[in-house]
C-alpha cells in the first residue's frame, strides 16, 4: 500500500510570472521530504560562509580583495578554500564535506558574478 502524501507547508510568499514561480521560504516553511532539511542547512552554511568571507569576518590572512577573488575563482584553489572553511567552522565536518562545500561556494560565487555583471539582463520580460 503506497504511503500517504505529505502536506507541504505554504511558502512565506510567492510571486508568479508567465514561465516560473518564485517562492520564498525559511526553515519553518521549508518543503517536507527526504533530505530536504539537510539541503536547506547545507545551503545556509554555504551562504553564511560566503557572506562572512565577503564581509571580512573569516580567519584568513589575505590582505586584499584580489586574493579573495583568486581564492574563489582560481581553478586550483578548492583545497585552500576548503581549509579556510574548516577554520571558519571549527573543523566539525570531514575534509570531503568541506571540499564539496568549497565547490558549491565557488558555483554560488560564479552565479552572483553573472547576476552582478549585467543586472538588467533577463528581467521579467
Amino acid at each position: 500500500m503506497p504511503r500517504k502524501k505529505s502536506i507541504q507547508p505554504d511558502p512565506l510568499y510567492s510571486n508568479e510570472y508567465e514561465e516560473f514561480v518564485i517562492e520564498v521560504r525559511d526553515r519553518a516553511h521549508w518543503t517536507i521530504g527526504r533530505g530536504e532539511l539537510a539541503n536547506y542547512e547545507a545551503r545556509e552554511f554555504r551562504m553564511s560562509f560566503l557572506r562572512d568571507l565577503l564581509d571580512g569576518r573569516t580567519p584568513h590572512k589575505r590582505k586584499d580583495s584580489a586574493d579573495l577573488r583568486g581564492l574563489l575563482e582560481a581553478p586550483r584553489q578548492v583545497a585552500a578554500l576548503a581549509r579556510l572553511i574548516s577554520l571558519w567552522d571549527g573543523g566539525t565536518l570531514s575534509e570531503r564535506t568541506y571540499r564539496r562545500h568549497a565547490e558549491e561556494i565557488r558555483n554560488d560565487w560564479e552565479s552572483l558574478k553573472k547576476a552582478g555583471a549585467n543586472p538588467r539582463a533577463d528581467r521579467y520580460d
